[in-house]
């Protein structure tokens, strides 16, 4: 519930803004997803509508990013897949489809001026409190966005809160019960800890001989050392086969000709600008500027202005509106004054760097990269037919990996769990995921024999030959006899704590209780612990306090249902010993009105949100979707790739 409360605590139109933000930072790794197939294919239907590929396409890449920017670290294929976001991002192009046609449908409108009102609204436009255009723009400009795409956000937000809200309105929890709740949340609970670790628990008697014995015969399972096995290795790395790769002069000719409009540099122009809000004062400026004056001269006469020199800047760098005026001016030329609903702006061009395009020498790089990419998935079959044929008749995996230039390893004995004996992980170089399917490859073979190969990921495949196998066993007891007795005192002293922690916190009836106690067993006492319910919830450790770092959720949990002056006890979250937990006192939480505004605000956005998701549920029902989860799965292969 309180983790409803922290999600639920912004507004729609700044999550518009945010997700219009964070969407476009730049692809880490992610190719095309769509160059295999037509744009013109629909990967679902809405109703009467079709979910292009090319929308989807840019949804995946957007919501990869924006995951990527936030873990700062790229995610691979395997763990897409394991997100779901295919699936995700297609049902989030759905829904925003349905609420679309909708929308279209119950004839809903929203006004000019609250539009712009609502935009004049959001923090992150204002400065000192007021909106400032010139900072909207900049921010737009660097998120790839221009101001139509964001007003048409903005619009689509209104208009969706006028669907949802009638579902709401007059809902509410009655006033006590919002009262009464925020009390118990927020509310202050003092608790006293007693800690009873396993070095302070004195077993009644030592293990005898038999006991050690009676342990090892009914836990042998416990004691087996698991099965070993050693392998050699071959590995085949992209980086290294593609470098392999030969392309000759005439292919890199052939490629720049075919490729040649891929490496037009665009047109390119100086750009200045000056905005007002109001239509006279542009005309104004844009009749000085024509008299041949600075435009950073007119700014400082016509105050109230907004002037900015963009610098050199291509056409897609522009707002919508105005790319199409800016690029067809001469240089020196000013603009019409244009109206971008914000105000009305105006624009100079300086300099005008021509379209050109880059020699074959400047983009061969680029080319051989290209090329030898091109042929990696026919080099990767040959190879795999040559490798597979060449073991089939006989040959030795060394001799194969000689004959094809691959690196070899005798990799060390190793366990199921990817350990060697001395208890280190396997192939600590490689990604988990591919250390993984070596060592699940090397469990799945017999004695003598080599795997396939396999593509472990988009980077890495390999060949795995089991070398040898060391059968897993039971250590005779008299060898492991110190551990076994170890495992003893360690179990029963975990059975006489709990046993002594169960009987100080029903022993415990006050502080004073307590204090006696912890003297008596020569344990530690603190006091003064202060956590409220909405504290408990936490999940950040660094805001955790001390309380919590030190004890499970489960024996906080029972703390906080206590009564005053009673205890509780549970396992140490370090597993080191237990804890007895005393509620010491309650310190009342004053509810003032803006905390309860707050809060029923808090309420009614947890309560809109599960409206919502059930109107959307119905509306999915109503509108017939159908997707090609054919094409999809080929999709999501086709990103991996």
């Amino acid at each position: 519930m309180l983790q409803s409360f922290r999600e639920q605590s912004g507004k729609w139109f700044i999550k518009v803004l945010f997700g219009a933000i964070i969407a476009s930072f730049m692809i880490w790794g992610i190719g095309d997803v769509i160059r295999s197939y037509s744009q013109n294919r629909p990967i679902a239907k809405v109703g009467g509508q079709s979910i292009a590929y090319e929308d989807y396409a840019m949804a995946l890449q957007q919501e990869i990013s924006r995951l990527q920017q936030k873990i700062k670290s790229r995610l691979t294929p395997a763990q897409l897949q394991q997100l779901g976001l295919y699936q995700q991002v297609l049902d989030q192009l759905i829904n925003h489809n349905v609420l679309e046609q909708e929308l279209i449908r119950s004839g809903l409108s929203v006004s000019d001026s609250l539009i712009r009102n609502r935009v004049h609204a959001v923090p992150a436009f204002q400065q000192n409190g007021v909106f400032n255009k010139q900072l909207f723009q900049e921010l737009l400009r660097q998120n790839g966005m221009n101001e139509a795409r964001f007003v048409h956000e903005i619009k689509q937000t209104l208009l969706t809160q006028q669907l949802f809200s009638p579902l709401v309105q007059g809902m509410s929890l009655p006033a006590f019960y919002q009262e009464a709740l925020l009390k118990s949340l927020d509310e202050k609970k003092i608790f006293t800890v007693m800690v009873l670790p396993f070095d302070k628990v004195t077993l009644k008697q030592q293990p005898s001989l038999e006991d050690l014995q009676l342990r090892y015969n009914q836990n042998k399972d416990q004691y087996a050392v698991p099965e070993f096995r050693s392998v050699t290795l071959v590995l085949i790395q992209a980086k290294n086969l593609l470098s392999q790769i030969p392309i000759s002069e005439t292919e890199i000719s052939q490629e720049y000709e075919n490729q040649k409009q891929q490496f037009v540099k665009p047109e390119r122009r100086a750009v200045k600008r000056l905005s007002y809000a109001t239509e006279i004062l542009a005309l104004e400026a844009a009749r000085q500027v024509n008299t041949s004056r600075p435009m950073s001269a007119v700014a400082r006469d016509i105050t109230g202005g907004e002037y900015e020199d963009l610098g050199t800047v291509e056409k897609k760098d522009l707002p919508e509106i105005g790319a199409d005026v800016v690029f067809n001016l001469g240089v020196g030329k000013v603009s019409e004054v244009i109206n971008t609903g914000f105000g009305y702006t105006i624009y100079q061009v300086t300099k005008i760097e021509p379209e050109m395009v880059q020699s074959i020498d400047e983009v061969r790089t680029q080319i051989l990269e290209n090329l030898r990419l091109q042929k990696f998935g026919d080099r990767l079959q040959d190879l795999k037919n040559k490798i597979e044929d060449s073991l089939a008749a006989g040959v030795s995996l060394a001799d194969v990996a000689k004959e094809n230039n691959l690196s070899i390893e005798a990799i060390p004995s190793f366990n199921q769990l990817g350990q060697t004996l001395d208890d280190k992980p396997v192939l600590a170089s490689l990604a988990p995921e591919v250390r993984k399917k070596i060592v699940e490859q090397a469990f799945s073979l017999a004695d003598g024999t080599e795997s396939p190969l396999i593509e472990a990921d988009a980077e890495i495949s390999f060949v795995v030959h089991l070398d040898k196998i060391i059968p897993s066993y039971v250590p005779e007891f008299d060898k492991i006899k110190v551990r076994v007795q170890k495992d003893w005192i360690a179990e029963k002293k975990f059975e006489e704590g709990a046993q002594l922690a169960q009987t100080l916190s029903q022993q415990a009836k006050s502080l004073a209780d307590m204090t006696r106690l912890a003297n008596q067993y020569g344990l530690t006492l603190t006091s003064n612990h202060a956590l409220t319910r909405r504290e408990a919830f936490e999940a950040n450790l660094e805001k955790q306090s001390d309380l919590q770092k030190k004890l499970t959720p489960e024996v906080i949990s029972k703390g906080l249902q206590l009564p005053l002056e009673n205890a509780t006890y549970g396992l140490m979250r370090d597993h080191k010993g237990f804890a007895i937990l005393m509620l010491q006192r309650v310190e009342p939480f004053t509810v003032d009105t803006q905390k309860l505004k707050k809060f029923q605000e808090i309420l009614n956005a947890m309560l809109e949100k599960d409206m919502s998701a059930l109107l959307l549920q119905h509306l999915r029902a109503h509108y017939k979707i159908t997707i090609n989860q054919d094409m999809l799965k080929i999709l999501s292969q086709e990103a991996a790739s």
